[in-house]
């Protein structure tokens, strides 16, 4: 054991890597699950504050004169008493944030910057480790993304939200997995890149972006 973690130190210390931020990711969803009510009524509380504090600003009040139409139309971007106000302003900029970010990766994948240096890297490394019973754990995680796992899950999803009465649910279900399978194929269309020769699973597609991750990601 001790001889393979020398021989791939590189590859252990990326797994170290990506364990640190998983138990990171669950610190912080326990932070959130147990303090998420009491800041966002703190939020809240500043909210209607600072909306008051420049409600009396003459500023504010000289546009509300001059161009209620454009007042209105702002204004209504930032209600927190319905979803089309501060809610789907919040989604639309996280929305444009993860845009730009895929943005940022496509451009990386097209220009072979570092990032495709380290996929090949780690592709080059796990392709050692073939006869290792580390691959086997891999492809176990792997197959819960798979095409009969994922339909499973939605018909299972499916029934369960039909017999609770939220029907409603499986619109957003439906949507994300549709959606994402979409948006994945014609990626690869556009994109067409190819996977590395030494694999450890023969895939038929194109390698970017990649289908298990969008499609798993979105459904759960």
């Amino acid at each position: 054991m001790i001889n393979l973690i020398q021989t791939n130190s590189q590859l252990f210390t990326l797994g170290a890597l990506l364990l640190f931020i998983i138990i990171a990711l669950w610190v912080l969803q326990y932070l959130v699950i147990r303090y998420s009510t009491k800041a966002r009524a703190q939020a809240m509380y500043y909210w209607m504050r600072f909306k008051r504090y420049f409600g009396l600003s003459k500023r504010l009040i000289r546009l509300r004169a001059g161009y209620p139409k454009s007042y209105h139309f702002i204004s209504q971007r930032f209600d927190t008493q319905h979803f089309y106000g501060l809610s789907l302003t919040i989604l639309l900029l996280v929305g444009g944030y993860a845009l730009a970010l895929f943005i940022g990766l496509v451009e990386d994948v097209v220009t072979s910057d570092s990032i495709v240096a380290m996929d090949y890297f780690v592709s080059q490394q796990m392709s050692m480790l073939s006869d290792s019973p580390i691959v086997s754990l891999f492809i176990l995680i792997t197959s819960l993304a798979s095409t009969p796992i994922t339909c499973l899950i939605v018909l299972l999803t499916g029934a369960l939200c039909w017999a609770i009465r939220q029907r409603y649910l499986l619109i957003g279900l439906l949507i994300a997995v549709i959606g994402s399978t979409l948006f994945t194929f014609i990626s690869k269309l556009l994109f067409n890149r190819v996977r590395p020769l030494d694999i450890l699973l023969f895939e038929q597609t194109s390698s970017f972006p990649s289908g298990h991750a969008t499609v798993t990601v979105a459904m759960y």
